[in-house]
């Protein structure tokens, strides 16, 4: 029973990074265009942030995606996000 606990805790440590990284995207987006972002329209694979939300809004988030990355970076995201899509 406690090796089913252990791996529990490992996959909750997973998925709770996971989470910190999609808050510190939106606060990033926030702190830079002014524009809120939820959470849930935040998802992260092979190094990309995808964003569910108007076309307005995503092509203000793209004109400043440079800014945003790099405040991401400074705020303790993850590394491996390079692109914004």
């Amino acid at each position: 029973m406690k090796e089913v606990s252990k791996l529990l805790e490992r996959f909750r440590k997973v998925l709770d990074s996971g989470r910190s990284d999609m808050i510190s995207v939106s606060r990033s987006v926030y702190d830079v265009t002014g524009l809120k972002v939820k959470e849930k329209d935040i998802s992260i694979r092979n190094g990309n942030v995808y964003i569910k939300c108007d076309s307005v809004i995503k092509n203000e988030i793209i004109l400043n995606e440079a800014k945003i990355i790099s405040l991401f970076h400074k705020k303790g995201g993850s590394s491996s996000v390079v692109k914004i899509r």
